[in-house]
């Protein structure tokens, strides 16, 4: 497996025209990515039951320092780069090699200059190292921007390795359960909060193959499933 020090954060497109700073993103340094997963549907924005994956890059704080747009900003960034609600299409954790494209859909964040500044994932590509170990290749743009953070928006490739952690399954908690329309071919059991276990494991087994986890386990109308090490 590539080790932590292989990591890479390389601008390639900012706003030229534009005065602002850019974000220091060659001083990045990751503690470790993580790559989770969940299963969710919701009716009331046409969403199907869907697995979607979420990466989150942990970084060793950044000294801003001259880097800093305001004065008050000159500390440390301790903070995480967070890639959500990613659709990857695979069978299971361990199948997702491949590149994946997602448009301009703002699907994940980076907190910096007291600014919850949005996140464009472009393009990713995961590799599957075994184990539970990806090298993960990411091209995303930074909407610094956004929040007036003082930095120009910047399109920059992440290269970093992650391990697969999870997956996850709850069981949706209406207000109104009875008003709660569903489309059959979703193939929901119920709008109730409270599903045997056995409904809930065979709901995401159609889903999503729990037979590669090593562990799964269903407790307050939640399913975990954590996976395999070898």
């Amino acid at each position: 497996m590539q080790s932590l020090a292989d990591w890479i954060a390389v601008p390639t497109y900012y706003n030229r025209h534009n005065s602002m700073k850019r974000f220091p993103f060659s001083h990045l340094k990751p503690k470790m990515g993580w790559i989770t997963a969940s299963l969710i549907y919701n009716p009331h924005c046409s969403l199907p039951p869907t697995v979607w994956h979420t990466i989150t890059l942990e970084i060793e704080p950044i000294e801003l320092g001259s880097d800093a747009v305001m004065p008050e900003h000159q500390k440390a960034v301790d903070s995480q780069v967070i890639f959500d609600g990613l659709p990857i299409k695979a069978a299971t954790w361990n199948s997702m090699d491949g590149t994946y494209s997602f448009g301009d859909e703002q699907n994940g964040s980076f907190y910096v200059s007291f600014a919850h500044n949005p996140v464009t994932v472009r393009e990713l590509s995961l590799r599957y190292r075994g184990g539970t170990a990806y090298d993960v290749d990411a091209t995303a743009t930074f909407h610094f921007e956004y929040e007036d953070s003082g930095y120009a928006d910047e399109t920059t490739r992440l290269v970093f390795p992650a391990v697969y952690t999870g997956f996850s399954f709850s069981v949706p908690h209406w207000s109104n359960p009875a008003n709660v329309s569903l489309p059959p071919e979703w193939g929901v059991p119920s709008t109730a909060p409270e599903w045997p276990s056995n409904t809930i494991r065979d709901f995401v087994q159609k889903h999503f193959d729990l037979s590669q986890f090593a562990e799964v386990t269903i407790e307050d109308r939640t399913l975990h499933a954590k996976p395999t090490t070898a």
